[in-house]
């Protein structure tokens, strides 16, 4: 196992900071919590003056944080143990499921095309259909009703190719 440090960012995300061996560990966290802190706000600003008790970061061990990644900007600090937070593992989710519907969408451009141009009619009609359905995912697709993080993470709209 080993001591990782965990602090939550100003933008919610949690930054996991592992010290070097060998190195000063309350030195390279100072430094660390400091350039994490960097802001336009110098009272929000990490004074690395303060003494480490009053740091704004906990110990831990590679034990309590989860082992997927997939959800890495959606981990959130209870304080004993860190957790994905579901409402945002859901908005990651659909930017990702976002990303293969537009990169099927151009694909679907290029044989609209053909069809035009061909004057083919009914594979226009076709092309445009299946087009309307994948712009449709968003808010057909429901991610609500999954309340893991590895339930949601397999879910996948069956209008799109498997990842």
């Amino acid at each position: 196992m080993s001591k990782r440090w965990i602090t939550t960012l100003s933008d919610g995300r949690l930054a996991v900071i592992q010290i070097a061996p060998g190195v000063d560990e309350q030195r390279a966290l100072a430094k660390t919590l400091f350039e994490l802190s960097r802001t336009g706000n110098m009272e929000a600003h990490f004074n690395p003056s303060l003494p480490g008790p009053n740091w704004p970061c906990r110990a831990c061990e590679d034990t309590e944080l989860p082992q997927d990644r997939y959800f890495r900007d959606a981990w959130q600090d209870t304080g004993a143990v860190v957790v994905v937070n579901m409402p945002k593992a859901r908005a990651i989710h659909m930017n990702q499921i976002r990303k293969v519907r537009d990169a099927e969408l151009v694909k679907l451009d290029a044989d609209f095309q053909r069809a035009l141009e061909k004057g083919d009619q009914l594979e226009q009609s076709r092309i445009a259909a299946l087009k309307q359905k994948l712009r449709d995912i968003p808010t057909t697709f429901d991610l609500a009703g999954y309340a893991t993080p590895d339930t949601l993470k397999v879910a996948w709209p069956s209008e799109l190719p498997a990842r």
